[in-house]
């Protein structure tokens, strides 16, 4: 079941409500109240399906057009549900596509969380953000907006796109704004945005045996993979050690270069730095370069290890990617996120 809006002609003043306007309210209802079992966390409208007053911006969401911008619902090939938000780049020097903005949402400087979208252009070189904006208690700006995603190289088919943040210090509330064919560039095309949400992160039980051990057997293998435009280095993923001892890690570091730069992997211990810093570097327009590295590191019961990743020079992305634990149970450590 979907959300079906209410036309205006069936909310008239002198409308007759029949049987049909009925069901489509019965529906609605049903729709809203099962958004509450969805395994991640439901943003309001983050699936852009809701326009009750039709005036082609989602409800629950305000939108900015830059000079000859067009930000409007494409629903002949939706990614998910029955529409998709598209912002038009019209191409040229100052021209943008737009930007939508959420309305405030809570969080906790104490809880990390994972951000997932749906995302595609319909073509290379525009730019495109997601962004989040932090507020404290009284709704006042905490700081600039922080990139989650910002790349000119974007995916050319429907990609889901997953990122994980911590709130700044004194942070209670924060919007997420997409941007569609920012003014940095000139490439006209489309930008695709759906299906928008946020899920808090899971800590998982450390074992009660926390004796030390050497592990050599391979028992996780995660390949998922997850990226970041940042030139600082952001968190992609993050596991908890749940028994005391030494682990081989493996992971696969990619860059994906616009001109030439390198990309920067490197492991964390709750926090900070640990792990040697790995490189890949690209020397020519349009080179991807990848590179597994491998290292043994003690951890204690309890400690969380980070996976952090940045870009630099003209790199667009930076990629980790086939993480390995050779753990010897696949109890011994419990992913994050």
């Amino acid at each position: 079941m979907s959300w079906e809006s209410l036309s205006a002609s069936e909310v008239a003043p002198d409308a007759v409500t029949d049987t049909i306007v009925m069901t489509k309210i019965k529906d609605d209802l049903d729709y809203l109240y099962g958004q509450g079992s969805l395994l991640r966390g439901s943003i309001p409208n983050g699936n852009f399906e809701i326009d009750a007053d039709e005036d082609g911006i989602p409800d629950g969401w305000t939108r900015a057009l830059y000079a000859g911008g067009v930000g409007e619902f494409d629903e002949t090939t939706p990614m998910e549900g029955m529409r998709t938000y598209r912002f038009i780049h019209p191409g040229g020097n100052g021209n943008g596509g737009g930007a939508l903005t959420s309305g405030y949402l809570e969080c906790s400087e104490f809880e990390s969380y994972g951000l997932y979208a749906l995302h595609y252009t319909s073509i290379t070189g525009i730019k495109d953000l997601i962004q989040l904006q932090y507020y404290d208690k009284d709704k006042v700006a905490n700081g600039s907006a922080v990139d989650l995603y910002n790349s000119s190289a974007c995916d050319l088919t429907p990609t889901e796109l997953s990122f994980k943040f911590t709130p700044t210090a004194g942070s209670c509330f924060f919007k997420i704004r997409v941007i569609g064919g920012h003014t940095d560039g000139i490439i006209g095309g489309s930008s695709y945005f759906d299906d928008i949400s946020i899920i808090k992160t899971i800590t998982g039980a450390v074992l009660p045996d926390t004796t030390a051990i050497t592990c050599t057997a391979l028992v996780i293998d995660y390949p998922t993979e997850v990226h970041t435009s940042s030139n600082v280095y952001i968190t992609l993923h993050e596991w908890k050690i749940n028994r005391a001892g030494t682990y081989t890690i493996e992971f696969t570091l990619t860059g994906m270069t616009l001109f030439n730069g390198s990309a920067y992997g490197r492991i964390y211990k709750n926090g900070v730095a640990f792990g040697i810093e790995r490189t890949v570097t690209g020397e020519q327009r349009g080179d991807t370069v990848s590179e597994i590295f491998s290292q043994d590191l003690i951890f204690a019961a309890g400690d969380y290890i980070q996976f952090k990743a940045k870009r630099g020079g003209s790199i667009t992305q930076s990629k980790i990617s086939l993480l390995k634990f050779y753990a010897n149970d696949h109890t011994y450590a419990s992913r994050i996120s």
